[in-house]
């Protein structure tokens, strides 16, 4: 699912990671990833895919930066 700056998704439990895409291959973004014992900020460079574990628990993943993010998984 893309998400645009200031928007969000949910990851459903059952996932071992977040995978994030930045769609701009030229500008960094960042996101948040939040949910039961999971606080994650982090960046991302222009075009680049980031995995991160998130322990098979449900979180929302916060798009904090410009780029819009491909976020794998999402509802």
């Amino acid at each position: 699912m893309i998400i645009s700056q200031g928007e969000s998704c949910t990851i459903p439990a059952g996932y071992a990671n977040a995978t994030v895409t930045n769609q701009d291959a030229n500008k960094a973004g960042s996101y948040d990833i939040a949910g039961d014992g999971i606080a994650i900020n982090k960046q991302i460079p222009g075009g680049q895919t980031q995995n991160t574990p998130i322990h098979q628990n449900e979180v929302t993943v916060i798009n904090s930066g410009k780029p819009d993010l491909d976020v794998a998984d999402c509802q």
